[in-house]
């Protein structure tokens, strides 16, 4: 019952507004409490401007584990890397 009840909070839940600048999105590859998995995981409805999606290897919790962290780690530094570039 939580859990279904978690799911249906996070499935209607509705930003207000938007963020103006760019998003970085670090999704994981296995879906958070079995939730959908759009590609932007709602974050699509809040970006005004642009979004990314850096797809990591784990879930919510296990992408933080040594081999996924090391992955996540790369990615942001990416990421980082090319925004001090002014890439974005």
């Amino acid at each position: 019952p939580l859990r279904r009840a978690l799911l249906e909070l996070l499935e209607a839940y509705e930003p207000d507004g938007g963020y103006r600048g760019h998003i970085d999105l670090f999704r994981p590859s296995i879906p958070f409490l079995g939730a959908r998995m759009d590609r932007a995981l709602g974050w699509d409805r809040c970006a005004v401007a642009s979004y990314t999606v850096h797809d990591v290897p784990g879930d919510h919790r296990t992408v933080f584990e040594a081999g996924n962290a090391q992955v996540l780690a790369k990615s942001i530094a990416r990421m980082l890397n090319r925004t001090a570039a002014g890439a974005d």
